[in-house]
């Protein structure tokens, strides 16, 4: 299964992917929301994104939006990892029809509980 995880804190995706890695997904990393729209429309078979909100250039609510209105991209399941874990966003990813939010910092153990219900 492929990964994107978008995250532009260098530290927290070096986090994110190791334990991704462990697990035995394969990651695609992007670390602006201009670059996960470039790796969403250039990379096959992503499974899953993993995206932060408080991104440069575009933040997560952006990419989600974009994601779900393309038809290319609607069915990729979305979990928002972010520290930006507001009522404000997390209505605004139910609204969008995201699958999950994580606040950080990440509790690993039920994140990949959620993804283990999301993806076959």
């Amino acid at each position: 299964m492929k990964v994107l995880s978008v995250e532009d804190s260098r530290i927290n995706q070096t986090i994110i992917t190791e334990r991704l890695l462990m697990r035995g997904y394969e990651v695609v990393q992007a670390f602006d929301g201009n670059e996960a729209i470039d790796l969403l429309n250039t990379e096959s078979g992503i499974d899953l994104a993993l995206l932060d909100i408080g991104l440069p250039y575009k933040n997560g609510i952006e990419i989600a939006q974009y994601m779900k209105n393309s038809e290319q991209l609607n069915a990729i399941p979305i979990i928002f990892v972010s520290a930006h874990a507001t009522t404000e966003y997390r209505n605004k990813a139910a609204e969008i029809g995201v699958e999950d939010f994580f606040s950080k910092p990440i509790d690993f153990k039920t994140l990949f509980s959620r993804i283990g219900e999301i993806l076959p």
